[in-house]
């Protein structure tokens, strides 16, 4: 999934509930989460997952039951093909 806005508040939110949760993010992005983890601010409730797994390679990830695909649509195609 991606960890922008609109996935990051799904990934933030299924990772505190003890779900398994990969990001796929790129630069600066993916080493602010590797060295912070994920912070959501929401209305009802703020949360931080610290140990947040995120990878620039979604070949890194392996077999999944599920996968969330919210990105840019400017990023849409290439990371179709990258999955």
């Amino acid at each position: 999934m991606g960890a922008g806005a609109p996935g990051g508040f799904f990934d933030g939110k299924l990772a505190a509930s003890g779900e398994e949760v990969w990001l796929i993010a790129r630069g600066a992005h993916l080493e602010a989460l590797e060295r912070d983890g994920m912070r959501v601010l929401s209305l009802n409730d703020d949360l931080h997952v610290k140990d947040i797994r995120a990878t620039g390679d979604p070949g890194d990830v392996g077999l999944l039951d599920a996968v969330f695909f919210m990105v840019k649509n400017a990023d849409m195609e290439s990371t179709a093909e990258a999955i």
